[in-house]
């Protein structure tokens, strides 16, 4: 027997079942309270909270619960609590040491791969990995399954335009140039973050990052600036092309709205700049009800913080 299995609080759909995984892997799964268990875990909460199909109190708001320690976030289904789970929590382990945080477990395991599996059992579904591709609601049991099912039966390859056409895309069908790129967005949709650094056991979506991120732990520093009199070094090649524009003054990037003559250096800082006039915010919260949206990335994470601090005052008055 697994010593997983004493930490069960798991969130069942209905007439799923090891026997029944076929059905499963080709519709959305519906997230209920499982059977109280006799278990010692007993008393912990129902590890996804979701109201029966049944329930037609409108007031309730239906929802799965994050119960990764102080976290108490909540999503509209057991797809959008997914990605936040690897984007935000196993993915952003630094620690050798993986112990699990939901609800009251504390089960320690060697990786995250097997903090994932050993997730599994809380959340009581064998494929969580879902496909939110329009009109697709297949399931699989991996990330590279599900990364294999989108490559193949979605994106394609040989195109000169590709489109992200997942449930709720802020990109609203705007046009990818290349596949790779197209590919590494949907890993922003579905979590995954496929090379792990085996130092810290942090985990990216691309090897080439990766490599980047090893240097913070080596130190090296490869892209020297040849100007004289300049000794600074950068890990990145981009980094050290930047650098250079102290030295040049080129600003190569510029404003084209009328009447505006701002330039930039870096063509980050033109697109959050471009946001001034157009008045985008394409960053949203993913915290339900709340849906704030954000011009720049970073403010969505400092907001995000705003949630982290009230869930753990909720959690500290219970």
């Amino acid at each position: 027997m697994s010593n997983y299995d004493n930490n069960d609080s798991t969130c069942h759909s209905p007439s799923t079942s090891p026997m029944n995984e076929s059905a499963t892997s080709d519709t959305a799964d519906q997230c209920v309270p499982s059977a109280p268990s006799t278990s010692s875990f007993d008393d912990t909460k129902n590890s996804l909270k979701r109201k029966a199909p049944d329930d037609d109190d409108e007031d309730d708001d239906d929802t799965c619960t994050c119960e990764w320690a102080a976290c108490d976030e909540q999503f509209s289904t057991l797809d959008d609590l997914a990605p936040h789970l690897f984007r935000n929590h196993l993915n952003n382990r630094r620690s050798i040491d993986f112990h699990c945080r939901w609800g009251s477990c504390t089960v320690s395991v060697d990786g995250s791969e097997e903090l994932l599996s050993h997730l599994t059992n809380h959340l009581g579904q064998r494929l969580i990995h879902g496909c939110r591709w329009l009109n697709c609601n297949r399931r699989f049991a991996s990330f590279d399954e599900l990364t294999g099912h989108l490559s193949e039966e979605h994106v394609g390859a040989g195109q000169s335009k590709y489109s992200c056409l997942w449930e709720r895309c802020d990109r609203q069908g705007k046009v990818f140039t290349q596949r790779q790129k197209v590919m590494r967005h949907i890993q922003t949709h579905t979590g995954d973050k496929p090379y792990e650094c085996t130092i810290c056991r942090k985990r990216f979506s691309e090897s080439n990052i990766m490599t980047q991120h090893m240097r913070t732990h080596t130190g090296e520093k490869p892209y020297k600036c040849p100007e004289s009199g300049c000794n600074r070094q950068f890990s990145i090649s981009g980094a050290l092309t930047i650098h250079r524009r102290v030295h040049s003054g080129e600003r190569p990037f510029s404003c084209k709205y009328d009447g505006c003559n701002k330039r930039f250096a870096e063509s980050s800082n033109l697109t959050k700049h471009m946001r001034v006039h157009t008045g985008e915010r394409p960053f949203r919260c993913s915290v339900i009800p709340c849906g704030k949206a954000f011009s720049r990335p970073d403010q969505v994470s400092r907001h995000l913080k705003t949630h982290e601090r009230q869930a753990a005052k909720r959690n500290q008055s219970k």
